[in-house]
């Protein structure tokens, strides 16, 4: 299923979804909501395209709203459960997106509220 998967984006999508840039040498399916933070593993609306350097960028940034979060818990002494965590975790990633002055995080920050938008739609 995956590699049908994958090779159904690459036919409807060969760009990546973030930088705009054709990913023909090293395209990889990002999930939009991080399987970690409880996104969707093979919803179809939850998968994009992403070059593998965006895919890094992306990944480096959901961690660093990870720690945000547990930094959070830690000094309130309150734990984020399910949609709270999640909410947390995405009003992070938001800032760190901002404070980026490249288009990819811009794209990245729309596509994360929109699939987001969904998921909450889906699950609450």
């Amino acid at each position: 299923m995956r590699t049908n998967l994958r090779k159904r984006l690459l036919k409807e999508q060969n760009v990546c979804s973030y930088c705009g840039k054709w990913c023909l040498d090293d395209p990889t399916i990002d999930h939009i909501i991080p399987k970690a933070w409880g996104g969707p593993p093979s919803a179809v609306y939850n998968l994009t395209l992403a070059c593998g350097t965006c895919n890094q960028d992306k990944s480096k940034l959901e961690r660093l709203a990870g720690r945000d979060c547990y930094r959070y818990e830690i000094i309130n002494k309150k734990c984020l459960d399910g949609v709270d965590n999640l909410k947390f975790k995405y009003e992070s990633l938001l800032k760190m997106f901002n404070e980026k002055e490249e288009d990819k995080y811009y794209r990245m920050a729309l596509l994360l509220k929109k699939t987001l938008t969904i998921y909450m739609e889906n699950h609450i």
